[in-house]
């Protein structure tokens, strides 16, 4: 066995743990032998990470939280004595730097004084306890015997916060990485309990559950979406959704809202290459991948269902009856008369298209837009069109995924068109990378005299991190000014214009697929995500 750890007291406890055959250690936990009943270790199994519910409480728990909150508030305040050595330089001050003249002088403030750091020649700060921000000391070096009332009113707010949220459903949690024919890589994920959670029963109510759900069956088109979403919804969320629209839909459509009985459970949205022109919403959905886009799930709702209106878009619900509803959308084009009354949204019309059992739908909205939709059945799907005039997709199969409640398939290869939309996005997340990095290099630049790269490498030294150029390109120091030879300066940005030749690049760069699998289960949520990644020589990893 090899036993890799940042700390040495943790790996002699682990060591003597397996010394010791009674010891109540996680491998003969029965949380543990449990989960490998649900994860089994396989002869493709790279690798096995197991969060147990002891690690997470110790994670969470007071000696360690605490811990973190002094060990950071320590780095806050060396960061304040390294900063204020720095300014007293930039104001001219040649002597060698002192803390206790730098606070008298107002360069850092009194409080820091508590702390007994020490500052070095280099100016870099040093604690007593917790070492230099760039070799910073292990939390469990010192043990937590008491704490103040600010510190206890601190953890009891963490606690209060984390209680209502996360401690509800990501606890225990197994991960199983596995190779997978083809040269798939397989990453599945089992997590246990999710119980008592308002956010993970409103998810539970929308979509099937292993238990009492159909299975998942997902349409295969072509041409291959960029992106698709998957979802089994349930019964009662179908019956919302009608008793919600049907009016609505009989107003502006004059289909009878009998064909929300025909529909289901089935819902799959599907994207396909395009260069929007306008960006509504994460109208660069692939690019949204990243970041800001993993907030809240309804931060990111909203903007996803914008970029439908500015991408060829494909939506597919699944029919319980195809001949039924292709009666009803039959019967709606006969009494249909173009031009309509529509109230405000005038110019509503649905046609059939001549020859087949496909139609268009016209929604005007007088002087502002108007916004055209097709509507065609196949193989058993309702399929809604966006743009129904161009990029015709077929459904060539169907698929039923092993786990039932949701799937997403990306193709991150197969973006061509939106490339260059997709890197001016890349871009513009690389430009305010660059005036990050300049902000922490340009101080040292001035206040010293070194190159980007000395300078880069002194604020490793005093700070614990490295300022780094992103993508490609080369800081620039001339006449005192700092630039970025691909982004330009914080007054002057300059855009890098996309070549083809560039490939892909980003957070998907060198994957080619991407396929995700879930499903809610009586004791969890488990998962499944298949990737397969180039590593630009040809070989899959």
């Amino acid at each position: 066995m090899l036993g890799l750890s940042t700390s040495r007291g943790e790996l002699d406890r682990v060591l003597t743990l397996a010394n010791t055959p009674a010891a109540e250690n996680l491998g003969r936990s029965a949380e543990f032998r449990y989960m490998l009943t649900q994860l089994p270790v396989k002869t493709e199994t790279r690798a096995l990470v197991y969060l147990s519910d002891p690690f997470i409480r110790r994670m969470v728990g007071p000696a360690v939280k605490i811990g973190q909150l002094r060990r950071m508030r320590a780095r806050a305040d060396m960061e304040m004595v390294t900063a204020g050595a720095l300014l007293s330089k930039l104001d001219g001050r040649r002597d060698k730097p002192d803390l206790g003249k730098l606070i008298e002088l107002g360069y850092v403030p009194p409080s820091v004084a508590a702390g007994n750091y020490r500052l070095q020649d280099d100016g870099s700060a040093v604690s007593p306890r917790w070492g230099t921000p760039a070799e910073m000391t292990p939390i469990d070096t010192a043990s937590i015997d008491t704490v103040t009332d600010a510190e206890s009113r601190a953890y009891q707010s963490y606690m209060s916060e984390y209680t209502q949220f996360w401690r509800q459903y990501f606890d225990p949690i197994a991960m199983r990485l596995d190779d997978a024919p083809g040269g798939v890589l397989e990453l599945s994920t089992f997590i246990l309990p999710l119980v008592d959670s308002q956010l993970y029963n409103q998810v539970r109510g929308i979509i099937e559950t292993r238990e009492h759900g159909s299975a998942l069956r997902v349409p295969v088109a072509s041409p291959e979406p960029v992106f698709q979403l998957s979802l089994n919804m349930t019964d009662d969320t179908w019956i919302g959704l009608s008793g919600g629209w049907s009016d609505m839909f009989t107003q502006y459509t004059g289909i009878s809202p009998a064909i929300f009985d025909v529909i289901g459970p089935g819902l799959h949205i599907a994207l396909q290459d395009a260069d929007p022109i306008i960006a509504l919403g994460t109208a660069d959905l692939l690019g949204a991948f990243g970041g800001s886009a993993f907030g809240r799930s309804a931060d990111f709702m909203i903007p996803a269902l914008l970029s439908v209106l500015t991408r060829p878009c494909k939506i597919f619900v699944e029919l319980q009856d195809p001949q039924r509803a292709l009666d009803l959308l039959r019967r709606a084009a006969k009494g249909n008369a173009p031009g309509g009354d529509g109230g405000m949204m005038g110019g509503v019309s649905f046609r059939q298209v001549d020859g087949r059992d496909a139609w268009i739908y016209t929604l005007g909205v007088p002087g502002i837009a108007t916004i055209r939709l097709g509507l065609e059945v196949q193989k058993g799907y309702l399929v809604f069109s966006n743009i129904p005039w161009s990029q015709p997709v077929e459904v060539t199969a169907v698929e039923t995924r092993p786990f039932n409640g949701a799937a997403m398939h990306a193709s991150p290869d197969g973006v061509r068109l939106g490339l260059a939309g997709l890197f001016a996005t890349q871009a513009e997340q690389n430009q305010a990378a660059a005036l990050s990095s300049m902000s922490s290099l340009l101080p040292l630049l001035q206040a010293v005299g070194a190159t980007p790269g000395d300078a880069a490498s002194l604020y490793a030294t005093l700070f614990g991190s490295r300022p780094l150029h992103p993508g490609s390109g080369t800081w620039i120091w001339k006449d005192g000014k700092l630039e970025s030879s691909v982004y330009g300066s914080a007054t002057r940005w300059k855009e890098p214009i996309y070549k083809p030749e560039m490939g892909n690049f980003g957070l998907f760069d060198g994957t080619t697929l991407l396929d995700l699998n879930m499903q809610f289960e009586a004791g969890g949520l488990r998962a499944v995500c298949r990737w397969i990644w180039n590593d630009g020589a040809g070989a899959r990893k």
